[in-house]
């Protein structure tokens, strides 16, 4: 413990605090004094089965810049996920319980995890302040982040555990000694029945006819940018989680997949958000993880549908018609307000407080479910409200550069002619514009990324491609830091 300490001050010269997350057990020893001792702040995240448990650990990791242990927890894994650099420290650990079976249970024959796990540990074994992409793998596989269960396999664990506890001897058996054995392959054999028969209820289309387990069917597709808009089917990766399974990673940077992994890549409203030299670097990067003959699905702004409505409301504004007028004012602003604004939410925001607002309906009509959503948000506020919102105060220049480097300014347009050279230029064949309910992606409507359940598209104001990674390609490698 104090061999510890010693480290951790050793580290913690670079950093304003330290603070050390205990397990309940040890702070009812007493070893949260130890700590306190040597001038560090001590948590806990409470007991594993408390409710509240993961919500008090992934905060408390959120407010981490870097992360230590001395064992693969799984504060380890999360770490990682969260996109938090994680050191790993090693040193000698005494083993303590109330008998030697204890121990040897719990450490594996009396060995420590360190042996067993070397080829995770020694990718973590240097103080670095990034993840890289080959510790990225190594965590999420060793702890199954490519692997989560959607809502029908997790159903299909319940039942079946539900079936095992009112029903054990379809499971289990006595052996002439008297222990209990577990018919595996009957169980595996009825898991794997049941979760089927489960998926094949969610999506008849894409499991009809197949008597396969599903898993390789949720593992190739990905979704990058996710946001909020996000299927559990799907690997889905943005700068933040915004949900349960969503992947942490710095999108500017090289992806953490190994080459031709998935079988489509979508991506919606996020190539406008980098700076114009980076596009061509980012889909090469979603060429590269595709397998040979997989979809990209790319979604942006539509510049060349916003410049023919410009155009249309100015001719029509300069003959005094007042509803272009209106047009003219809202189309403006979908042209340059995300590129030039500097408070979240710019002056967009602003024009949807008015109520009524003007052109209401063709507003809605471009932005879509996007405006309906914030309108019925400040509206519901206006209502309860009686006070008016007092005008933005001048914002300081350092201010302003942070939310211009906070990625919701949009850094370049396109449209269909731009974004299909970018295409072919990354590699990619058969390039072709496409409605939002259209794609070459299987059973892409169900997954509702681009149209909503009444069959609506979700973002009107969109140009939709998609091209296809051709069958027989040589791949490079590219760095994309």
């Amino acid at each position: 413990m104090h061999a510890h300490s010693r480290f951790l001050e050793k580290i913690g010269r670079d950093f304003d605090t330290i603070t050390i997350c205990l397990s309940w057990k040890d702070v009812l020893l007493g070893k949260a004094e130890l700590y306190r001792q040597h001038g560090f702040e001590c948590v806990t995240a409470g007991h594993m089965f408390d409710p509240l448990f993961m919500s008090r650990l992934k905060s408390i990791i959120e407010l981490a810049t870097l992360t230590t242990s001395f064992e693969l927890t799984s504060a380890f894994g999360y770490s990682v996920l969260m996109g938090k650099p994680h050191y790993y420290h090693e040193f000698d650990t005494t083993w303590r319980a109330e008998s030697h079976d204890i121990i040897h249970r719990d450490t594996l024959g009396g060995k420590t995890a360190k042996p067993l796990f070397q080829w995770v540990l020694n990718l973590f074994s240097e103080l670095r302040d990034d993840i890289t992409p080959k510790q990225r793998e190594a965590v999420y596989h060793y702890f199954g982040f490519y692997d989560t269960k959607t809502p029908e396999e997790v159903r299909a664990v319940f039942e079946i555990t539900e079936d095992m506890y009112r029903q054990p001897e379809k499971y289990f058996f006595l052996t002439p000694a008297g222990k209990i054995a577990g018919q595996r392959r009957d169980w595996c054999s009825a898991f794997r029945k049941k979760r089927t028969q489960h998926i094949k209820e969610a999506y008849p289309q894409k499991m009809a006819g197949d008597t396969s387990t599903s898993k390789s069917f949720y593992r190739r597709l990905l979704n990058l940018g996710c946001g909020s808009r996000y299927h559990p089917a799907w690997v889905n990766v943005d700068f933040r989680s915004n949900g349960n399974g969503v992947i942490v990673h710095d999108l500017k940077k090289r992806l953490p997949f190994d080459d031709v992994s998935f079988d489509a890549v979508y991506h919606s409203h996020v190539l406008e958000h980098f700076p114009k030299h980076h596009a061509p670097l980012f889909l090469r990067e979603c060429f590269r993880v595709l397998r040979p003959g997989g979809i990209l699905r790319v979604v942006v702004p539509d510049l060349e549908q916003i410049v023919r409505l410009y155009l249309e409301a100015l001719e029509k504004s300069l003959q005094g018609n007042h509803e272009a007028q209106y047009r003219y004012e809202w189309i403006m602003l979908e042209l340059f307000d995300q590129m030039v604004r500097n408070v979240s939410g710019g002056d967009m925001l602003q024009y949807w407080r008015q109520n009524p607002m003007p052109a209401e309906a063709f507003v809605i009509a471009r932005m879509g479910s996007e405006v309906k959503n914030v309108l019925h948000d400040l509206r519901s506020r206006q209502s309860s409200s009686s006070n008016p919102r007092p005008p933005e105060a001048p914002r300081e220049p350092e201010a302003i550069g942070r939310f211009r480097l906070s990625g919701e300014v949009h850094q370049w347009m396109y449209d269909r002619y731009s974004l299909g050279k970018l295409l072919c230029e990354a590699g990619f064949e058969d390039v072709r514009v496409c409605r939002a309910d259209e794609s070459a992606i299987p059973d892409f409507n169900t997954y509702r990324l681009d149209i909503e359940s009444d069959g609506s598209v979700r973002k009107p104001d969109s140009l939709f491609m998609e091209g296809r990674k051709p069958a027989a390609v040589t791949v490079r490698e590219e760095r994309t830091t």
